[in-house]
């Protein structure tokens, strides 16, 4: 214990405001938003199905990283050592590194897509793996955890993920997805009224973690079942693959638009759970159902080839 001590305090030798800055913002990459993001670029830019069982694979992997977290309890490094500075503000225990851990699933989803282009797959191993390297490096300047927390979270994301994702693709029939957005739906309203039983879907300051998670499942869900069922956009029916990137990115600024609607809405439970509801059926669906029609205007969709 007392060497991974020692690799944090000598770490956080480096400590400087412009290394604070760079390091938070490293380590935003690790968040569960990025990997949102990662699985919408997947959704829009690739096939949706993959987007879909990717997530569930991915899932998967911080389940299990939740689940050592809560069996093995360990402690931040900052409550080791009184000498390792604080430089973040996470809750939680230590052993995995959740941080490190969508990393490396972030990184298996890019490595998966292109891995069959040998002109690039080699580079793109390779900047994946500096990624991960500086998301993990970041999570030990900052404090947050000790070397084996982020070797752990980048093994659980490199080997659960891929098995899990095999496992998905072989489980999941196609008819399968629109059952599977009403089954998220569900959850999104079981952990509504858990929110309204424990009283604070009404009251300030909520979670926006917590209330974002709730309000999307139920949004995406929705979404998913709407757009397997009545939509069926299929990115395999364009004529040309050009338009993909210009309507695509269009759609991502439209979602990221939408999302800063969160730093101007009150801290209330409800308004937060409202809005991601809407957010993650405008992503899912809507974003979808209008690119589908774009396309066909642009007459490089279905029928219309």
């Amino acid at each position: 214990m007392q060497t991974e001590i020692n690799i944090v305090k000598t770490v956080q030798k480096l400590s400087s405001n412009f290394m604070d800055g760079l390091m938070k913002v490293i380590s935003l990459f690790g968040t569960v938003y990025f990997l949102i993001a990662v699985i919408l670029f997947m959704y829009y830019f690739v096939d949706k199905r993959y987007a879909i069982n990717f997530g569930i694979a991915a899932c998967v992997s911080i389940a299990l990283n939740l689940f050592f977290k809560h069996w093995i309890k360990r402690p931040r490094p900052y409550l080791h050592d009184s000498g390792i500075m604080q430089k973040a503000t996470e809750n939680g225990y230590s052993f995995a590194s959740g941080h490190s851990l969508v990393a490396s699933v972030s990184s298996v989803a890019v490595i998966n897509i292109t891995r069959k282009d040998k002109k690039v797959r080699w580079w793109v191993c390779l900047i994946c793996s500096i990624f991960c390297i500086l998301v993990a490096f970041s999570r030990i300047y900052l404090g947050e955890h000790f070397l084996t927390d982020v070797i752990a979270g980048l093994f659980l994301g490199a080997v659960i993920t891929p098995f899990a994702l095999k496992l998905v693709n072989k489980l999941v029939k196609d008819s399968y997805y629109q059952w599977l957005g009403l089954a998220l739906a569900f959850v999104g309203v079981i952990l509504f009224a858990y929110y309204l039983n424990k009283g604070v879907l009404f009251a300030g300051d909520q979670s926006i973690k917590e209330m974002l998670i709730a309000g999307g499942a139920f949004g995406a869900g929705v979404g998913l079942f709407f757009e397997f069922k009545f939509n069926k956009f299929e990115i395999s029916k364009l004529s040309t693959k050009k338009h993909v990137w210009w309507v695509g990115s269009f759609a991502f600024l439209e979602i990221g638009i939408l999302l800063l609607g969160l730093l101007i809405l009150p801290k209330i439970g409800v308004v937060l759970y409202a809005y991601s509801a809407v957010l993650s059926f405008f992503a899912t669906f809507m974003q979808s159902f209008i690119m589908k029609h774009i396309y066909i205007g642009l007459g490089v969709y279905g029928k219309n080839n």
